[in-house]
């Protein structure tokens, strides 16, 4: 007999520890042993079970444990029940995530400031995870939730992954938005202004700033650009700073001359 222990389709070497059969009563009997280290990260894991008798018959999980016979009688003890599916499962420890936030090609894009050079734009968001992800997905713009005409949800066949498209138009502000993630354990991503990522940012994309502008103007997108903006305000308030300074000490050097 083997047991194969594999995650997300690949095996898992030296998962299983089994003992010598011992006979019993004309029946051999095997202990398996799988150490629950093996499934201490999150995934989807599939056990396998293949056995075979002396006469080189085999069969595995996804029929009985017993050997068929010439007459088509199965030669299994009725103590064995069958198989009749591997044995599948999924662990999930964490939140959702975002695996990331991307914009149509026909726009220019800053990812380091999610800046995107447009009168329109559409956003595409990948959400994942393990376990499967729930129909109540909700994305936010300015904490208003986006209808159901206005966005759109695609779900993987297996329901690990959900692609989120909606348009945003171009303005002046930059748009805060937010989601709400809950997979099949219950639990839950939620962003519902840009500094609740901090919170969950192990989960979250370093694309998504949960800020985006979309825009062709130029001085929207310098005010969007907050260290530059504020760098160059400081450094003309400090050049005019210096500017009367200078003045000032001139007129007292003249006056102190007189």
């Amino acid at each position: 007999m083997r047991i194969d222990v594999s995650k997300g389709g690949h095996i898992i070497d030296d998962a299983v520890t089994s003992t010598a059969p011992v006979k019993n009563n004309g029946w051999y009997e095997y202990t398996h042993t799988i150490n629950k280290e093996n499934f201490s990260a999150d995934g989807r894991y599939k056990i396998s079970i293949f056995s075979n008798d002396e006469s080189g018959r085999t069969n595995d999980s996804g029929e009985s444990l017993g050997s068929m016979n010439e007459a088509g009688k199965n030669t299994m003890d009725a103590r064995f029940a069958p198989i009749d599916k591997v044995l599948t499962f999924k662990v999930d420890k964490a939140i959702p995530e975002i695996d990331s936030i991307t914009f149509n090609e026909v726009s220019t894009i800053r990812y380091e400031t999610n800046e995107v050079e447009a009168d329109e734009a559409i956003a595409t968001i990948i959400v994942e995870d393990t376990s499967g992800i729930k129909d109540n997905v909700k994305v936010t713009v300015d904490g208003i939730a986006l209808k159901a005409d206005e966005v759109r949800f695609a779900f993987s066949d297996d329901r690990t992954k959900c692609t989120i498209t909606f348009t945003l138009k171009g303005r002046f502000n930059a748009y805060e938005i937010g989601l709400y993630v809950e997979d099949q354990s219950g639990r839950i991503l939620s962003i519902e202004k840009p500094e609740d990522i901090e919170k969950v940012k192990d989960s979250v994309h370093s694309s998504f700033t949960g800020r985006v502008l979309v825009s062709t103007n130029i001085l929207a997108q310098f005010w969007n650009n907050q260290p530059v903006f504020w760098g160059v305000v400081g450094g003309t308030l400090g050049a005019a700073a210096l500017v009367v300074l200078l003045i000032v000490l001139k007129k007292r050097k003249n006056k102190d001359k007189k």
